[in-house]
């Protein structure tokens, strides 16, 4: 099943109101340091609990199949077509679109990277319990 699922990494989300396949290459990757500065390849672990990463993640998962989302980054900035992108994912995602991204991204990242990527485990301070 791994293999399969390395052979078609990519993961159908429905977000910005139609269906996308969600996906990541080096390139997706690369853009998504750029924008939180997460390095999927060298990462530990990432934070899905992180808000702008997990929007991040799913820019990123977006733009290696759909050209339309990529925009590009000037003077290390995001321009108006990435920017407005990910104001969008942002706005639509409340309630149980965030469970349903999140899941989706880590779906996507194992598919396409393996056990490479790891998602980070809460802390004592996120369950409430005192170290």
């Amino acid at each position: 099943m791994a293999n399969e699922a390395r052979a078609n990494p990519a993961v159908m989300l429905n977000i910005l109101g139609t269906d996308h396949t969600l996906k990541y290459s080096m390139h997706s990757v690369s853009q998504l340091k750029k924008l939180c500065g997460v390095n999927l390849i060298g990462a530990d672990s990432v934070d899905l609990t992180d808000p702008d990463i997990i929007i991040g993640l799913v820019w990123a998962g977006l733009i290696a199949s759909h050209k339309q989302y990529r925009g590009k980054f000037v003077n290390g900035e995001p321009d108006e077509t990435i920017q407005r992108i990910i104001e969008a994912i942002g706005f639509e995602m409340t309630g149980s679109k965030v469970q349903e991204c999140a899941s989706a991204v880590r779906e996507a990242l194992l598919n396409s990277f393996g056990d490479s990527v790891q998602e980070a485990q809460p802390g004592p301070e996120a369950s409430g319990k005192n170290a």
